[in-house]
């Protein structure tokens, strides 16, 4: 199967706020008949209850049934849930007690899993909570390619992905004499270009 760019790019954040700390769990959330029409208002009151006493990281998906129901392709990163915990409150919540969960085993296998989901319709949409990577990472990740393609060119493409995964596990990553700080912890006037 070939994937398209947006399948792709989204492949690299899955891998990328994979790559965090913490253990990582499918979730998939349903609807039913008796639903009311907004599944985001849903996920919302539902991520706000599971805040108040879980961390909670997350990248979704929203796919329709053959019938044209909505539900959520979810991985979060953070800690455990009961799934009956989830269950009932998703029932109360959405009035759809089926809740899918499901421990994350492989990263790569997960990312396909999900962006499966952006091929099969064009206007379906993704998005990742703040902190499933970090805030400001697109910047960081540029300026750390850039100091890369200077020391080492183009040729060593697996080096590249080994400093950006070792920096997203929060590790200090030293490059091209530059010493990067762990995830979120940079000062933006920093990484301004000179």
């Amino acid at each position: 199967m070939e994937y398209t760019a947006r399948q792709k790019r989204f492949y690299g954040r899955v891998l990328d706020g994979l790559s965090r700390p913490g253990a990582a769990r499918f979730l998939t959330l349903t609807s039913s008949p008796l639903s009311p029409p907004s599944i985001h208002h849903s996920f919302r009151v539902l991520k706000e209850r599971i805040r108040r006493r879980w961390k909670f990281e997350y990248v979704a998906v929203k796919e329709f049934t053959q019938a044209g129901a909505e539900h959520l392709h979810i991985i979060w990163r953070g800690d455990y849930i009961p799934q009956a915990w989830l269950s009932k409150a998703w029932e109360e919540i959405h009035k759809a007690p089926v809740v899918w969960v499901e421990r994350v085993k492989g990263g790569k296998k997960a990312a396909s899993y999900l962006s499966k989901y952006l091929g099969k319709e064009q206007h379906l949409r993704w998005w990742c909570s703040w902190g499933w990577i970090y805030r400001g990472w697109r910047r960081v990740r540029r300026f750390m390619f850039g100091l890369y393609l200077k020391s080492f060119g183009l040729g060593r493409r697996g080096l590249w992905l080994w400093l950006w995964k070792g920096h997203l596990r929060e590790g200090l990553v030293w490059l091209g004499g530059v010493v990067l700080l762990p995830p979120g912890k940079q000062k933006p006037w920093l990484l301004k270009k000179r």
